[in-house]
């Protein structure tokens, strides 16, 4: 799951407040769908319609489920941190703040998040094209 930080900087048209929640709504939505996958494919692999992650090698499972990791990732961070502030992320030591409190925020609620034994969620940024 993707969440799209400079989406959310524009949907809160400039509010702090309005981003945060934003993005714990999102969050919260990424959060649902990696839950309904990991219990869709835990279902059809016990229906044998998953052969090849079913397979066993050596008495091994070749895939196992409940140890697989849930990736949220993010990306926007800059395009987010200019449509606040007009400036680059590594222009002005309050952008750079605001971006850390953001990264903060995602990766405090998505460790609470992983209370639940068979639940490995871990936050990811995707590298950004620039040139």
């Amino acid at each position: 799951m993707i969440l799209n930080l400079a989406r959310a900087a524009y949907d809160a048209a400039k509010n702090r407040s309005a981003l945060f929640e934003i993005l714990d709504e999102r969050l919260e939505m990424a959060l649902r769908a990696l839950e309904t996958k990991y219990h869709k494919i835990k279902q059809r692999s016990k229906e044998g319609l998953l052969p090849f992650l079913s397979q066993k090698v050596d008495g091994n499972h070749y895939f196992r489920l409940e140890n697989a990791s849930r990736l949220v990732s993010f990306l926007g961070l800059n395009a987010m941190i200019y449509s606040f502030f007009d400036k680059s992320l590594h222009e002005d030591s309050e952008a750079t703040a605001f971006a850390e409190e953001v990264v903060k925020h995602l990766f405090k609620r998505v460790r609470e998040s992983t209370k639940k034994p068979e639940t490995r969620v871990s936050l990811s940024m995707l590298p950004s094209r620039c040139s």
